[in-house]
């Protein structure tokens, strides 16, 4: 009977682990760097042809107008809902990690159940355009252009304002920029009201559970959330890599007034969080995994329900239905046909390794890889961003059972 809890269990960790997706910290629309905002910059023409270099270093043409349009990640998935082009989807992740996504009923799921694309059916749907997150491979990319497709691979999501980028370019791609201009802009404007009603308040310090033991770096998009809401990460300079493991040792050194964690995932059992402030004060954060692993609009909630636990007068007056947006960009003037790379890495492409990446959703297990360059990326699936939880979730729920088991 254990035997086959495990198996079921080590199986549900890999479907997670399929779930998180990285994004783009560019966008030619903006024609911004990855740190750069993407509202307020230079109009944009909207016009078709279109030609952008992804993360890949390949620079990506469309000819007209995509009208059948693959996601091949959550935070995509979301991404295309949240401007309103859901229409256009033909082939999805349809599974846990987008079972929020009205509408998503009927569409063909193109993902395996470790969450990587399968070509066969991406080519099946017939798709205009294929929306890749940087957990695809730069040779499953190859391959799907070499059977003929139009492939976009974003890069990783460092920042939020890449999650704005993101946003845009996704409605430039797709013909529904100033539908994404609006909501980055209202993103935009949510975070920066965030951002200044916990501007002055004394930051709690926070150590975000992605599972297995794992937690992110201040320079992710999670870490950037962190930050934002007025928390201090606990494991700033203490990671090798921007996904890994903390020691418990180290958690019990740094001793956080808060833990941020996501539904239906377990604390770890250790000294570490055991005799932590944030247990012995019932000072636990639980938001959607979805909406904070998937680098995507979405990530205001979870940004929002953390900064009202950490710092709940501050944030009293905030509502987040009513505050001012800047102006978004609109469809006029010239834009460059380029995205450029701003001197980072612009091929993340994450190797086979267990990785619990935001874009995953679902709970997590070991989160990382490298690029070509040897830089640390999540090897997630979509958002989420990231943001969803891959290889991290799979650690989570495996490390869980060898301890149950044990005992």
């Amino acid at each position: 009977m254990r035997e086959s809890r495990v198996s079921l269990v080590v199986a549900l960790a890999f479907a997670v682990v399929a779930v998180f997706g990285a994004v783009a910290p560019a966008t030619a629309a903006a024609g911004a760097g990855a740190d750069a905002d993407a509202a307020g910059a230079a109009p944009v023409d909207c016009s078709f042809p279109v030609t952008v270099t992804d993360a890949s270093g390949t620079e990506v043409t469309l000819s007209e107008t995509p009208e059948r349009v693959v996601v091949a990640g959550p935070s995509a998935a979301q991404t295309m809902w949240a401007i309103g082009a859901q229409e256009k989807v033909v082939g999805m992740p349809n599974n846990y990690a987008t079972a929020y996504l009205d509408g998503r009923e009927g569409i063909p799921n193109v993902v395996n159940a470790r969450m990587q694309p399968v070509q066969e059916k991406i080519v099946n749907a017939t798709p205009d355009l294929v929306l890749a997150p940087n957990v695809v491979q730069n040779d499953t990319v190859e391959s799907l252009r070499n059977a003929g497709l139009t492939v976009y691979r974003f890069r990783e999501a460092i920042t939020l304002s890449d999650v704005y980028a993101k946003t845009e370019l996704t409605g430039r791609l797709v013909g529904e920029f100033e539908a994404a201009a609006g909501v980055s802009a209202e993103m935009e404007g949510q975070v920066s009201a965030v951002r200044e009603a916990v501007a002055d308040e004394e930051p709690k310090k926070v150590f975000y559970n992605l599972g297995g033991g794992w937690t992110v770096r201040p320079d992710t998009f999670i870490g950037d959330i962190i930050s934002t809401a007025g928390g201090e990460n606990i494991a700033e300079g203490r990671l090798d890599r921007r996904y890994a493991p903390l020691p418990s040792e180290e958690i019990l050194v740094e001793d956080p007034d808060w833990i941020l964690t996501t539904h239906g995932l377990e604390l770890p059992k250790n000294t570490g969080i055991n005799e932590s402030t944030a247990v012995e004060q019932d000072q636990i954060v639980t938001v959607d995994t979805n909406f904070l692993n998937q680098p995507g609009p979405r990530n205001v909630e979870p940004l929002a329900q953390l900064a009202s636990a950490l710092h709940p007068e501050a944030m009293a007056d905030v509502n987040l239905d009513d505050v001012s947006t800047p102006e978004p960009e609109q469809c006029t003037g010239a834009m460059a046909t380029e995205t450029p790379s701003n001197g980072t890495d612009t091929t993340d492409a994450p190797t086979a390794t267990p990785t619990a990446t935001p874009e995953m959703t679902g709970t997590v297990g070991s989160p990382t890889s490298q690029d070509a360059n040897g830089t640390d990326t999540p090897t997630t699936g979509d958002g989420g961003p990231g943001f969803t939880v891959t290889a991290a979730l799979v650690a989570a729920l495996v490390g869980t059972l060898l301890v149950r088991r044990r005992r």
